[in-house]
């Protein structure tokens, strides 16, 4: 797994075309109509790699609440990221171990957190905070 946690304070992307690379892209996550949008948010941009495990998971989770936490971000952002290495796990593994991070992030914390959509290319706004540590970059 790699991932890159941005402190951001404003986030949006928004659905512009499906990924047409891969197998069942869009077989279980439909775009909805509006777009992702947060402030003073962490956003995680999550590659999964084909050896990535539950224990890639907990520790992924792990990081996100930290970085959370250390920035006083009550929100976060999961992007599924297909660009950070080119071992990338099938689709319905990604798609699986994505939303365990999701749930795993809800489950060990009081943050609110956003699935931001999986299969697409998305247009995308940030805001980076612009602070020493604003940006990790995490290798599991």
């Amino acid at each position: 797994m790699k991932m890159m946690i941005w402190d951001c304070g404003s986030y949006q992307s928004e659905v512009r075309g499906f990924a047409t690379r891969g197998v069942g892209a869009l077989t279980h996550d439909e775009p909805k109509n509006t777009p992702t949008s947060e402030q003073d948010a962490a956003v995680a941009f999550i590659t999964i790699e084909t050896k990535d495990d539950e224990s890639a998971v907990k520790k992924a989770a792990f990081e996100i609440t930290s970085a959370a936490s250390d920035w006083s971000r009550t929100n976060v952002i999961i992007c599924p990221f297909a660009h950070l290495s080119d071992q990338l796990a099938e689709m319905e593994t990604a798609q699986r171990r994505i939303e365990d991070i999701t749930q795993e992030v809800r489950k060990v914390s009081v943050l609110k957190v956003t699935k931001d959509h999986f299969g697409s290319h998305k247009s995308l706004s940030v805001d980076l905070v612009g602070h020493p540590g604003d940006v990790r970059f995490r290798s599991f």
